[in-house]
Order: structure tokens, then sequence, then C-alpha cells
């Protein structure tokens, strides 16, 4: 077992067979990357056995896509064990890490396909961000790789989020076990893909350069409120305020947010139509249907808590907060297949929920400002 304790950047030269993409040779190199290559020298082959502790980075970046190419041909996976992200805030460390367990292989021996590869997902651990204690999964964790060992193939089929397994010919690049949770519900899902459903649009517009005294119209991620179900607050600015390159966006483009909390948040909205040239926020995609897709519809496909859950699962990056979906991820989602007189009748449905929902928000509001008035004065006439 090993752990690394800090990923602080030391000189050093790597192993130049680590990976055709792994990094051009530096000189300085991320520690934990040098820990997977000395792990390796020190074990002996065929039957050499570690558990390392590594950093969510090195197991999704596609930046690093070289070093886990490197680990899948160099070791066989027996486990992914992704700890919670509180795992060591109470130590100073606030990195998403996962135990990673692992088999160096025979000088010629080559990786097959059908490799069984157990990974775990605990949500608790013994102990809290603060070092308090609260329940811990790790024990069945134990207890279920143990059962794993001796039927493998069993875990292939389980529906646990917490322990369940995959092949290796189903790894799709990231090495961490949160991105395999929903796999059997993404194949469940037939039809087509993110690809032939939308194009990702990303033209570009600096207003401070190309329409310095022109208003622009500018949609913020920030102005957008949890769970939004239209954008209710454009803010209007000549050019020299806005600052930066922003996307360029018309009516009906889908603005999905593509950090890991405001994918939670549900911050995806329909671009409504302006007077004035609009922008957005750069952390958006901008996404705009193809010919047959209604916008509505795929807008609220992509809100439902199942894609959601699919979108931030496929995040990469070293801690949740920072978690993002990538272009290639997005587009490589399953999508249901939905003619054209469907999308037709669900668009009218939703149309006349999102207007009646508005309606009743609306009575709601001026409901409440009128009872707040009233305690007011019940309360506190003598001072008003």
């Amino acid at each position: 077992m090993t752990n690394i304790a800090r990923a602080i950047k030391k000189s050093a030269k790597i192993d130049p067979k680590l990976g055709k993409k792994l990094i051009k040779q530096k000189s300085s190199v991320k520690t934990e990357i040098l820990f997977c290559e000395r792990s390796w020298k020190f074990l002996k082959p065929g039957t050499g056995r570690i558990g390392i502790v590594l950093p969510a980075g090195l197991l999704t970046n596609t930046s690093l896509q070289g070093v886990r190419d490197w680990l899948l041909n160099k070791f066989q996976i027996i486990a992914v064990v992704s700890l919670p992200e509180s795992a060591f805030s109470h130590f100073g460390a606030g990195v998403k890490a996962s135990l990673v367990f692992l088999r160096k292989r025979e000088d010629k021996e080559r990786p097959s396909n059908d490799e069984i590869i157990f990974l775990a997902v605990p949500e608790s651990i013994g102990y809290d961000a603060t070092g308090r204690k609260c329940d811990n999964q790790l024990p069945k964790v134990a207890e279920q790789f143990d059962k794993f060992q001796k039927t493998p193939k069993s875990f292939l089929t389980s529906s646990s989020p917490l322990c369940f397994a995959i092949k290796r010919m189903e790894l799709d690049g990231a090495l961490n076990a949160e991105r395999y949770v929903s796999l059997k519900i993404q194949k469940s899902i037939k039809g087509t893909t993110v690809a032939n459903v939308v194009d990702i649009i990303e033209e570009k517009v600096s207003p401070s350069k190309v329409g310095l005294y022109e208003e622009w119209d500018w949609i913020r991620i920030d102005d957008l409120p949890e769970d939004p179900i239209e954008v209710d607050a454009i803010r209007t600015e000549t050019g020299s305020v806005i600052q930066g390159a922003l996307y360029r966006v018309q009516e009906n483009d889908i603005l999905l947010a593509r950090l890991g909390p405001t994918i939670q948040n549900a911050k995806f909205v329909l671009c409504p139509h302006t007077n004035r040239q609009t922008v957005a926020s750069t952390e958006f995609y901008v996404l705009r249907c193809r010919e047959g897709w209604n916008p509505i519809v795929v807008l609220w496909v992509l809100r439902s808590k199942l894609f959601r859950d699919l979108m931030y699962s496929k995040g990469r990056g070293g801690t949740p907060s920072r978690y993002r979906l990538s272009k290639d991820d997005l587009l490589a989602l399953p999508f249901p297949c939905i003619d054209m007189s469907a999308q037709k009748v669900i668009a009218a449905e939703i149309c006349t929920r999102l207007a009646d929902i508005k309606r009743l928000r609306k009575q709601t509001d001026e409901s409440w400002s009128d009872a707040k008035q009233s305690f007011a004065q019940r309360l506190l006439g003598q001072f008003i």
C-alpha cells in the first residue's frame, strides 16, 4: 500500500515508454505519476500487487489520458474505490481521490478486454469533513470485494450503486468509479446520441471590440436561479461594459451548464427572443438543434434528473466543485428517438404546464406580498 502525500512537482525524467500520449518530456512531473512508475518498477511481474491512493485528476483529466493508457497496459486494474471529497478534508487536503488496486502484468502479458474490474462508490467512510464519526460503508465494500474475488462475473449484473463491476472493454477513457455507476441505465437508452440531435456552437464575440457603443443583451449563468424554467433576467449593457469573448447566441439555442454544481442545479435554459445582439457566459455549452428536433423537447430531456445524473457522472476534474463536462462526453451520451408528431404533442404540453407554473407563481407572489403587508400592519401598525 502507498499513499501520495501531496501533489507537488518534482524534477525528474520519466520512462519514455510511459504512454505515447502521456506528457511530452518535461523538467517537472507530478508526484502521482512518478509514484505509479516507481511502483511498477518495484513490483514482481505477474504477481506483484499494490493499492495506491490516486487523485481524481489523474483518473479523469483528458490531458492525462496517456498515463491511464500506460496504467492499463502495464497493470491489470483489479479495483477502484472512489472516496468521498471529504475523505482528507479533516487533514487539510480537499482533493478528491480513489483507492486503486493493481497487479503488475507479466513482461509479455497482453491485456484482455474481458478483465473484470471491481468498482465501489461509498458515500461515507466513518468520519465527515470535520472529523466527526458517521456511518462507514467501507466494511461493506470490503465484504463485497471478498465476494467479487470468488464470483467476479456476478457483479457485472449488479444494480447496486455502492459496489458493481464492469469489463475492461467498457472503460471509455476515465478510471473513476462514479463514471460507470449509471452505465447500465446509459446502455438501456435506445435510439441515437446527443451528437445526432444538436450541434455545439462555439462562435464567440467580444462586444467591447466589435460593438463598443452598441447595446447588447447578456445572459449570465450567475444570474440564473437554481432550477430555472426560463431566462427571466437578461442584462442590457453597452459593449464597453462587457469584457472578454462570450458566446454569440440566438433564439431557441439551448444554454447548458457544464460545471458539476450547475449541472446539479439544472441551469439549462432556452435562449429567448431578444431585440439586440445576444451573448451568453462561456460557462454554458450552446446547443443548436438539428433539423427534426424540437428545442423545447430536447431541453427538457436534458433537464431530467436521469440525464443530469448521467452528465454529472461524466464530469472530469480534481474536485466535484470543479467537475467539467467535456464536449466529447456530452455528445457521446445516448438520446431517445422521438418522432416529430410525438415531439409536437410533448412540446405543446410542456408550454402549457410552464404557463401554468408562471401564472401560479405570480399569484403566490402577489398573495404573499399582500400577506406580508397585513402582518406588518397588525404587528407593527403603531410604528408604521
